[in-house]
């Protein structure tokens, strides 16, 4: 019920373009799309004592905080763009070196009409400092100030005219439970932030077979089928590949249909 009160705050009015997409971000200086300078600085975690505390008592390294490179989630950003017939560069689409914090802010997502994020995320106590659940970002050519994850609180204060957010991404709609408004997930804050449907997951996901529901999904959206329709028709054709309900049922619309 409080989703759906969310939506009715969000506005008619039409958006200017059709699809923003983020994904296959860089996590670290290793990666070998990035060359690193000596001005610049890679943002994993904050050098604090929750940080170090966090490492002592899980026994981690520096180095296991890094997060693994998601080709697949470029694979399916720009299989979402040709569907939509947007061109995969910047403003539209966030790639690489640009699907960070700073190059995110630099666009008006008020603008779109479908957003789609493809990337990590991560819930309270998954990493030190992190005391929200957030996208995780590039952690690469930040500014100072911008950290490499879009929390939950930073999502709820950006202005969204969008049809439809997709998350895809492990554990988007699973949150806190806080009574009289409900999972305090980032699947909320983006109904929060103006869009009037989005997709989440409910667990962890699987990335190849979520490249194909998502694609599939987007393809379905462009034909004219409603959301609802579009991911139904989406599940059903993964289903047919694998049937285990872990790969094609995690997903589910939240708001509008």
């Amino acid at each position: 019920a409080t989703f759906l009160g969310l939506t009715r705050y969000s506005k008619p009015e039409k958006t200017e373009k059709l699809l923003f997409a983020l994904g296959d971000p860089i996590f670290n200086a290793g990666d070998s799309r990035y060359k690193a300078k000596q001005e610049d600085s890679i943002i994993t975690l904050p050098d604090s004592q929750t940080r170090r505390a966090w490492l002592d008592k899980n026994n981690k390294t520096n180095r296991e905080l890094l997060f693994g490179r998601l080709p697949e989630t470029g694979q399916e950003v720009r299989q979402i763009a040709q569907n939509m017939s947007v061109v995969p560069e910047f403003p539209n689409v966030l790639l690489g070196l640009q699907a960070n914090e700073t190059e995110l802010k630099k666009i008006k997502l008020e603008d779109y009409k479908y957003i789609h994020f493809a990337t990590h995320s991560c819930l309270p106590g998954d990493i030190p400092a992190i005391i929200e659940p957030s996208l995780i970002l590039g952690q690469v050519k930040n500014n100072k100030g911008d950290d490499g994850f879009l929390t939950l609180s930073e999502i709820m204060s950006i202005n969204l005219n969008a049809e439809l957010v997709s998350l895809s991404a492990s554990c988007t709609g699973v949150g806190k439970i806080i009574e009289g408004e409900g999972v305090l997930s980032l699947g909320y804050a983006f109904l929060f932030a103006g869009a009037r449907s989005v997709v989440v997951s409910l667990w962890n996901v699987s990335s190849m077979q979520t490249v194909e529901l998502m694609t599939s999904f987007y393809r379905h959206l462009k034909e004219g089928k409603s959301k609802a329709e579009a991911l139904t028709l989406a599940k059903r054709e993964i289903r047919v590949k694998y049937p285990n309900p872990f790969y094609w049922a995690p997903f589910v619309l939240v708001g509008e249909r």
